[in-house]
């Protein structure tokens, strides 16, 4: 019985700059398409009144790739999206003087560890008449660092010193690399084909930046666009300079 072939795809992607072999999982998305884009050049029929068409020429002009429904926002996926580097930040002891300001946010450059010590004094500069500042009477918690009270001896634009322990963290550094070539390797299931793979690989992939919702109702999720550029050093007879798909017989 001849095989049918039909297509129904999940899979996982994973993205590489191109030759560093780290090919990365993009974890699970919801959409992968690839779309060649092609210009037709006609000849017309100019020896009649019924016109039409001698000839049809389609060329290649590019390929289209989208990725939809990135949901899972590991480091190097930020990066990608962000077109950006990810690093891995050490928990430490900090110490940091930030200038503060009533009712406002006093922000530190490390997420604090509040199970371990903070102290907040007034530097040797300072105005105000306060210079231990406690917590709950001058300063409260927040996330990005203290919010300060509204509390009488405080002047706004005050510098204080806060001693500090960070947390570990991943930073991810936005538009650092805006230009980077990359490898795309696709893992397919066919379900249509009791779970058969499907291989995919891209030689040489553009993407452009993603999105990324900060505040919404429910999960957030992103997406690329780009082009697959035509790889000169792929050369032979029926060699794809583009992407090659594998399929089980």
């Amino acid at each position: 019985m001849a095989k049918t072939y039909t297509y129904k795809g999940k899979g996982l992607l994973h993205v590489a700059v191109r030759g560093s072999g780290r090919f990365v999982p993009l974890c699970n998305i919801e959409k992968l398409q690839f779309t060649p884009q092609t210009k037709d050049s006609e000849l017309l029929n100019t020896q009649t009144v019924g016109g039409g068409q001698l000839d049809v020429l389609s060329e290649v002009t590019g390929v289209d790739i989208s990725i939809g429904g990135i949901s899972q926002y590991t480091p190097d996926n930020l990066a990608l999206l962000l077109k950006g580097t990810s690093s891995t930040i050490a928990a430490g002891a900090a110490t940091e003087t930030v200038r503060i300001n009533r009712n406002c946010l006093s922000p530190v450059s490390k997420p604090i560890d509040w199970t371990k010590p903070v102290t907040v004094k007034a530097s040797a500069n300072a105005k105000g008449t306060v210079k231990d500042l406690t917590e709950g009477t001058h300063w409260m918690r927040s996330g990005a660092g203290i919010r300060v009270l509204d509390v009488v001896g405080l002047i706004d634009g005050d510098p204080v010193d806060i001693n500090y322990t960070s947390l570990a963290i991943n930073q991810i550094d936005a538009l650092t690399v805006p230009n980077v070539e990359l490898e795309l390797q696709f893992e397919g299931l066919n379900a249509a084909d009791g779970g058969n793979p499907v291989i995919v690989r891209a030689f040489r992939v553009r993407l452009g930046a993603g999105g990324l919702d900060l505040i919404g109702d429910d999960f957030s999720k992103s997406e690329l666009t780009g082009k697959l550029l035509m790889d000169p050093s792929r050369v032979g007879v029926g060699v794809s300079q583009f992407f090659t798909v594998q399929q089980t017989q």
